[in-house]
């Protein structure tokens, strides 16, 4: 049920990594589809998006993804600094 749904995590098929005809998105997330998610659901995507998620919905409250992928770069900037700092 959608609106039992705390998080939605989107992404695609990448077709430029297979042969064939891989790539059509058949789950595409627009205004629409959101809108029967729970007002508190938040929307998740690695990004880059291809169609997966329409642009219509990128000034929505619930779409985190630019959130997402700007706190994405300092926190893999923390991970590497604890790989490699010295005891």
């Amino acid at each position: 049920i959608p609106k039992d749904v705390d998080v939605l995590y989107h992404t695609r098929i990448q077709a430029e990594r297979f042969e064939g005809d891989l790539g059509k998105e058949e789950y595409i997330i627009n205004k629409e589809i959101l809108n029967k998610f729970s007002k508190d659901t938040i929307v998740m995507h690695p990004l880059p998006r291809v169609n997966e998620i329409s642009t219509d919905i990128d000034d929505d409250e619930r779409a985190m993804y630019f959130k997402q992928a700007h706190n994405g770069v300092p926190v893999r900037m923390s991970i590497l600094l604890n790989v490699f700092k010295e005891n």
